[in-house]
């Protein structure tokens, strides 16, 4: 019997760039400006530079990365009425998709770990979506139907 919501087509948006991303980025930045400011009050100023440097190149590493992401174009992520499940880009196309290893429930939020084939090679897509980046609602409704699509593991 399939008369539950969740086994509705569903489309999930991916951002490109989530909040924890954005959280984890600032976290590294203060942490690396707490670490300088300790080393230059004790008067080490190659281990304050190497500190705030490190922190700063971490994040604009980062930044780049999400700047890769954003060029790529939107990720969509749908589950079919048969139980498939498909991820469409910008260019249209669908493509199937195995759900990884890495996927998990946890709480209110959903690691998502999803492979296709783009372009001749597999992509990997890993993103932590929150509350903060898609509705609760669609969230409840995805940790539903991941698991019967793969081996996710919950919280």
């Amino acid at each position: 019997m399939r008369s539950s919501p969740a086994y509705a087509d569903l489309r999930l948006d991916v951002p490109a760039v989530t909040a924890v991303d954005r959280i984890s980025a600032g976290l590294v930045l203060a942490a690396a400006a707490l670490v300088a400011w300790a080393c230059a009050r004790r008067g080490l100023a190659a281990p304050a530079l190497l500190a705030g440097g490190s922190g700063v190149g971490l994040v604009a590493v980062q930044a780049f990365s999400w700047t890769r992401s954003k060029l790529r174009g939107p990720l969509v992520l749908r589950r079919c009425d048969d139980g498939s499940l498909q991820v469409q880009r910008t260019d249209g196309d669908t493509r199937p998709v195995r759900v990884g290893p890495g996927s998990r429930l946890l709480g209110p939020s959903l690691v998502l770990d999803i492979e296709f084939p783009a372009q001749g090679r597999i992509e990997r897509c890993r993103r932590w979506l929150t509350p903060l980046d898609v509705p609760r609602e669609t969230l409840r409704r995805w940790s539903v139907v991941l698991p019967r699509a793969g081996h996710v593991a919950a919280s």
